[in-house]
């Protein structure tokens, strides 16, 4: 039996891209095959455990935001290249995510994390898919982790086997084939896995998986949740009592009957996806009470909503949902005017602009961490814009509270239940995005494979796969 597997894809995997700036969410996964960070979760997702460094960090003596940590010995990579920690240093310092929270710099043979505020959490961002340690050689990007890109044309069909990789693992080539999502149909993949010709897939969602055949699938948690974010700095949104008889007049489970036979199991019901924590939100619709708070105060001109124009865990369906929506709101007395971007870098550049009034899009977890999930889509500091990337930064709402600042920092300081309720009590007030659906996590594969991994989430997990 060949120690290949074939990986079934929606979209190429291009390898000319940085992958601390990755923006293609579906193949993303491949990435973690490649490219080690620092840090990575455990397998049960709890703790961050040393991947590059030779041992959990250590708090510098005598400085309460500094912790040390020595390169693991011994790495290489995947040219031979041995990693030393000025590749560490350099490499980190150029992601936009680690150097907006810590400075990272030597000090003898450490490497030394100094955090430019008070707060824990420096061990989650050391796992980031941003904080991901590269080798920049000709025009390609190298990695360290248990697989490799042979070519170097932009476009590959195969990875393989890193020979310099600390890990070893016994499936040496993934190759990798493309079948294009055509009208958000997924059909192409799926009766290519009815075929036998793809072994792994994380490209499918729930429904996907009821046309199937001898496979085995793993349906996990999600860990992402779609959105309306409303423009907070826009006229007629820009005020709170405004936001807040909009989620009133939304019925987001109706909306999850577009992409879901079982829509109760992913309307959303507050904030934090399931598998990150808990935060209900206690919003009832109500339609006739949104028509009475909104009176004479709907605008004359159609508000703009821009649609993330692609397939996601959290909106399997994006235009017939985006259509539901603008069902919702028209029957409230809005006039609607929606986009769709041409793809993903377009969508990041209309964000990065604020010329909208709506965007149904959503967040997915970069780490397990729950303050840097809420700071991400809550603190003034995730606006997009300027140097700030949509793909890092989704205040999409364009919210900016001292108040949700300051509670975040102490959420961040002490993540309890006090501080959270604190934070769910600002976004009942002020109501900057209303959560619609929340995602699953599905991982299918052929019976070819014997031995799965407990995570597909942040790791090199088809290197623990055993066929």
């Amino acid at each position: 039996m060949s120690d290949s597997i074939t990986v079934g894809l929606l979209s190429p995997f291009q390898t000319d891209f940085d992958p601390r700036f990755e923006s293609d969410f579906f193949n993303h996964f491949l990435n973690w095959q490649v490219f080690d960070s620092p840090m990575r979760p455990s397998s049960d997702g709890r703790s961050a455990v040393p991947c590059l460094l030779d041992g959990p960090l250590r708090q510098l003596e005598g400085r309460d935001s500094c912790w040390w940590a020595r390169v693991c010995p011994g790495v290489r990579f995947s040219d031979g290249t041995e990693l030393t920690p000025q590749h560490l240093v350099d490499s980190l310092r150029f992601s936009p995510a680690v150097r907006e929270e810590i400075d990272v710099r030597l000090q003898d043979d450490k490497i030394v994390f100094q955090s430019r505020r008070p707060r824990g959490g420096i061990e989650w961002l050391l796992t980031h898919h941003a904080a991901v340690v590269v080798l920049e050689r000709d025009g390609s990007y190298l990695g360290t982790g248990p697989y490799y890109n042979p070519t170097r044309n932009g476009v590959t069909n195969r990875l393989d086997t890193n020979p310099y990789s600390q890990q070893k693992p016994s499936i040496s080539t993934l190759e990798l084939a493309t079948y294009p999502a055509t009208g958000g149909s997924k059909q192409a993949l799926i009766e290519a896995i009815n075929r036998g010709d793809v072994d792994l897939t994380l490209g499918l969602g729930r429904d996907d998986v009821r046309l199937l055949r001898g496979v085995h699938h793993r349906m996990g948690q999600g860990r992402s949740t779609c959105y309306l974010y409303l423009n907070t700095q826009r006229p007629f949104l820009d005020d709170p009592a405004v936001r807040r008889a909009l989620a009133l007049g939304i019925d987001r489970s109706q909306l999850a009957e577009v992409s879901y036979e079982r829509p109760q199991a992913f309307a959303a019901t507050g904030v934090l996806p399931s598998s990150i924590g808990v935060m209900p939100d206690g919003i009832r619709t109500d339609v006739e009470a949104a028509r009475e708070a909104l009176g004479s105060s709907i605008p004359d001109r159609p508000l703009r909503l821009i649609v993330i124009p692609v397939s996601r865990q959290y909106l399997p369906d994006p235009r017939a949902t985006a259509d539901a929506l603008v069902d919702q709101l028209s029957d409230l007395g809005l006039s609607m005017k929606v986009d769709f971007p041409q793809d993903v870098r377009q969508y990041m550049d209309w964000i990065a602009e604020g010329d909208y009034d709506m965007v149904m899009a959503g967040w997915i977890a970069d780490t397990p961490d729950p303050p840097a999930y809420l700071e991400a889509i809550l603190s003034s500091q995730a606006v997009p814009g300027g140097d700030r990337s949509a793909l890092l930064y989704s205040n999409k709402a364009r919210y900016s509270s001292d108040e949700m600042d300051a509670a975040l920092e102490r959420f961040r300081e002490d993540p309890g239940f006090k501080q959270l309720m604190e934070i769910s009590h600002l976004i009942d007030r002020d109501r900057p995005l209303i959560p619609l659906l929340y995602g699953a996590e599905i991982a299918v594969s052929s019976w070819k494979i014997r031995t799965r991994p407990n995570a597909y989430f942040c790791r090199a997990f088809i290197a623990e796969m055993k066929l």
